[in-house]
């Protein structure tokens, strides 16, 4: 008879809690759109105040343009449709 051995099992090693990094956000450059008119800007789909506002260099930022387009855009700056024509001055 074959003599009974103790199972002695090595410890799985530790592994350090691994994270996936979220991938990365192809970042995009956006090409200052020509003016839909004289001082006007139409809003295009991906479009943001925040980045209008940089291409057009509204004076005042997103929020000068939030305020002159306020009938146009609404109460919430964070959302704004494609078609929406927008005062730049």
């Amino acid at each position: 008879a074959a003599p009974k051995r103790a199972a002695t099992r090595k410890a799985a090693p530790e592994r350090a809690a691994t994270r996936k990094a979220a991938p990365e956000r192809a970042t995009t450059t956006v090409a200052p759109q020509p003016s839909s008119g004289a001082g006007t800007y139409l809003v295009r789909r991906g479009d943001t105040l925040s980045e209008i506002a940089v291409t057009q260099r509204v004076d005042g930022g997103w929020r000068a343009l939030h305020e002159r387009n306020r009938a146009v855009v609404g109460d919430d700056p964070g959302l704004i449709f494609p078609g929406q024509r927008l005062r730049l001055r």
